[in-house]
């Protein structure tokens, strides 16, 4: 009930800001503006040069949509098998819970994305995001990218307590949360160099007996009590209104579902599948066969392929940690090897069972020279097999 109470005050606190003079300013500083002015400040602006004129003809030959072709392909790929092409790394934080809750195909026509140049330098960004409006008309962003001497460079990534939208200023307005006493609104915007910077940043935090919550602002974006102005939320707005005229122009953003995305062959989805022998619906006591334990605690696994991949191996696997992306590190054991895994011609092996933490899994290379290695494990929740990317 606190919680409901505290984020009920801190609407109606945040709304009532919204009601600022900075319409009646603008309106006044438009009306008092003479036109022979404008048309003076018209004629200074400088004329384009030769060159000037010649590098933006190249900039329109450039196909920005092919630069980022590969971070779109991962994108598409993630959304239909739930694997990263390029290994588990950042960038993919706002899709985990759709691929694992959400139909792919639903996944495929709800997240999309767009080019476009949010600092004004003529190089497009590339934003992936819903399509659909949120609540207050806007739509969130997953995630933006950038191009640094031609390649994509993450610029940030988004997900359910971390949200990001763009603003009709050229910036985003971030929304995070930590709880109910900790809550955070940021504006950012992009400059020449690429880089996120923030133009302004609130955010609650609670007092040592957890009595009292106080609000805190500063434009370095850190969650730092001892480096920002303590303020009310009653005097915040009347001490930023330019932060809530900005964070109240969030923007929506039209894009291309990725259901209209073509993956390149280079970049195409793994080709070894594996399932549960009870869900394979045939006899596979025929099949090609390796079985290292011989007892009740065992489940069959059969493993297809779509096209010939080599060194394809059997792990057993042990967990001893966790990398700075809080992803599963295991010692492994190399139990078997096919130095050549074809089409039509399935696989069985039989895995140790187990409970939560994977302890068999498999790896082989496919013909691109990609290297792919997974641990299997069984859901608690419906038995499905679970495929971890380690």
């Amino acid at each position: 009930m606190k919680r409901l109470i505290f984020c009920l005050v801190l609407v109606f606190a945040l709304s009532g800001c919204i009601s600022t003079n900075v319409e009646e300013d603008s309106s006044a500083a438009i009306k008092n503006e003479k036109v022979e002015d404008i048309t003076e400040k018209k004629s200074e602006i400088p004329k384009k040069t030769e060159d000037e004129t010649e590098q933006e003809t190249k900039a329109e030959d450039i196909d920005y949509m092919q630069l980022y072709a590969d971070v779109l392909d991962r994108y598409h790929v993630y959304i239909t098998h739930k694997v990263d092409i390029f290994g588990r790394g950042v960038g993919l934080a706002g899709l985990e819970e759709p691929v694992i809750f959400v139909d792919i195909q639903e996944n495929l026509n709800d997240i999309g994305f767009t080019l476009k140049d949010i600092n004004s330098d003529g190089i497009p960004e590339l934003l992936v995001g819903e399509r659909n409006h949120y609540s207050d008309g806007a739509n969130q962003i997953l995630a933006a990218y950038i191009l640094t001497d031609g390649e994509p460079k993450l610029l940030f990534e988004g997900w359910s307590r971390n949200r990001y939208y763009l603003t009709k200023h050229g910036g985003f307005f971030n929304e995070a949360s930590g709880g109910a006493a900790y809550v955070s609104e940021t504006l950012y915007s992009v400059d020449g160099n690429g880089t996120l910077v923030c133009n302004g940043h609130y955010f609650t935090d609670i007092n040592e007996d957890g009595s009292e919550i106080y609000f805190y602002y500063n434009t370095t974006g850190e969650w730092d009590t001892s480096a920002s102005e303590k303020v009310s939320y009653e005097s915040l707005c009347e001490l930023h209104p330019e932060f809530y005229e900005w964070a109240n122009q969030v923007d929506f953003v039209e894009m291309t579902p990725f259901s209209e995305h073509t993956v390149s062959e280079e970049n195409s989805p793994p080709p070894v599948t594996v399932k549960w022998e009870s869900e394979v619906g045939e006899d596979v006591s025929d099949y090609k066969a390796f079985h290292p334990y011989e007892s009740s605690g065992i489940q069959k696994v059969v493993f297809y392929t779509d096209e010939i991949v080599t060194d394809f191996k059997v792990l057993a696997l042990e967990e001893t940690g966790y990398d700075e992306n809080y992803n599963s590190i295991y010692s492994i054991d190399e139990l078997y090897t096919l130095e050549e895994f074809v089409p039509n011609e399935p696989f069985v092996v039989s895995l140790l069972d187990y409970e939560y933490v994977p302890r068999n899994g498999f790896s082989y290379v496919d013909k691109n020279g990609r290297s792919w290695r997974f641990a299997i494990s069984q859901s608690g929740y419906d038995g499905s097999m679970i495929l971890e990317q380690f």
